[in-house]
């Protein structure tokens, strides 16, 4: 009797995951149906590449003083070759300008007193928005950062430069990092 009573529910069981299985699938079928042909996969990017030390931040220096200046800067030629072949990235891009999604920029700014000399914050802490300065033909982003806190600074460094393209779905990304001696994580001390 108690086998017999196993060999019932493994067979409700079974008749269970056979049709939560049917359900998953006719469900599945829906969302294939229901998305629209020839719409773009909003997933997608255009194309990206890895391209280190376009960030500058100088000078570079183990031990500042409190008031020290340091620079942080950012210079992307409008026409370029990153991406395989000549790009102009105002014709690809829909006019809004390229951020920088910087990682440790909050970081670095924490209770420093900042001075945008070109380029501007964007929405968030770590997002810094480029200009485009068409006499010199590159985008730009310069801060002047006036070191006020005092202590220990250790910022990882891993950002990407991105470029909105003209429809909704697709970007151009750059992978970056500040140059430094020493890639990766960029430690200093800032003294009284």
């Amino acid at each position: 009797m108690l086998f017999t009573n196993y060999l019932i529910a493994m067979d409700t069981v079974f008749h269970n995951f056979k049709n939560s299985c049917r359900l998953f699938g006719i469900v599945s079928l829906c969302f294939l149906f229901v998305a629209c042909p020839g719409e773009e996969n909003c997933d997608d990017i255009g194309s990206s590449i890895r391209i280190d030390g376009l960030i500058k931040l100088i000078p570079e220096k183990k031990v500042y003083k409190k008031s020290d200046t340091i620079t942080l800067k950012l210079t992307i030629p409008v026409v370029n070759n990153y991406f395989g072949n000549q790009l102009n990235i105002n014709n690809v891009i829909d006019g809004n300008s390229p951020k920088l999604t910087m990682i440790g920029f909050k970081q670095l700014s924490k209770d420093n007193r900042l001075e945008f000399i070109s380029g501007n914050q964007g929405e968030f802490d770590n997002w810094l928005i480029l200009d485009n300065d068409e006499s010199e033909g590159n985008y730009k982003l310069e801060i002047l950062i006036i070191l006020d806190r005092i202590g220990f600074y250790s910022i990882v460094s891993d950002d990407y430069i991105i470029f909105n393209g003209k429809s909704d779905c697709n970007e151009y990304l750059i992978a970056t990092n500040i140059e430094w001696s020493e890639y990766g994580i960029i430690e200093f001390t800032v003294e009284e």
